[in-house]
């Protein structure tokens, strides 16, 4: 698992996507909830669900967390009340999750030294904290871009027009994605003095000319190479046939 190429950022809007990827991260949490949200994380899951453009017919999978699950199904609910297109049925995928760390006590304590998340995730994102802890970022990284992002791409080249694959799952994911795919820490993006947001993440978008644009924090990234070295031919043939199976055009 070799680092890749570093990506320079995309001026202008860029064409229009034919399809488009999210990976985002859950809602504001609240334990002993039903859903696993508070009453802001419940009214952002419906904000974040409209946040999309209303021509793309949504398809939607999130991480074995309740919270991943709610903010990708209640917005979903909406959103078809609204008239929007959805696939019936939303997915869980253990490889958005939290599966990954097999030490959460020790991460926790981690966090407490520390005095907060982030200094723990950069150590996690540089590759220097122990494996005993987590899976290298990597490993995490590579398996969410070829499983998720791949599909995007394998439905892309399937003909496929106006669809939106939702992937709901954790903060520590998303980043891990946003620097494997364009070689830069996110810090880099960070608006100043505030950490990680609820319902924040990224979105890769297939676009008519044959590129692949990484969108986060209103930064656009040409990921194309990137993203080819991660996938593979071979890996994207198997998607195919696939995605076919699954009626995604």
């Amino acid at each position: 698992m070799a680092k890749l190429g570093y990506v320079k950022r995309v001026k202008g809007k860029g064409n229009k996507a034919k399809v488009v990827v999210s990976l985002e991260r859950h809602a504001h949490k609240k334990k002993g909830t039903k859903t696993g949200l508070s009453g802001e994380g419940v009214r952002a899951s419906v904000k974040k669900a409209f946040g999309f453009p209303s021509r793309l017919k949504s398809k939607g999978y999130h991480s074995t967390s309740d919270r991943a699950k709610s903010t990708l199904e209640i917005g979903q609910v909406f959103a078809v009340k609204a008239g929007r297109k959805t696939y019936a049925k939303a997915r869980e995928r253990k490889n958005l999750g939290l599966d990954f760390i097999h030490d959460m006590a020790g991460l926790e304590l981690m966090i407490k030294r520390f005095g907060s998340e982030e200094p723990v995730l950069r150590k996690w994102l540089d590759g220097k904290l122990s494996l005993m802890i987590a899976d290298h970022p990597f490993k995490v990284a590579d398996s969410v871009i070829r499983k998720r992002i791949g599909l995007g791409k394998a439905v892309f080249e399937l003909g496929a027009k106006d669809r939106l694959l939702r992937n709901l799952s954790h903060s520590w994911v998303v980043e891990a994605v946003f620097e494997r795919l364009t070689g830069r820490k996110f810090q880099f993006t960070k608006p100043r003095n505030k950490m990680v947001r609820p319902t924040e993440g990224l979105t890769v978008s297939f676009t008519e000319k044959g590129r692949t644009i990484l969108e986060y924090r209103k930064k656009r990234y040409d990921v194309t190479r990137n993203l080819e070295k991660i996938v593979g031919k071979d890996r994207i043939e198997r998607i195919v046939a696939r995605a076919k199976r699954m009626r995604f055009v």
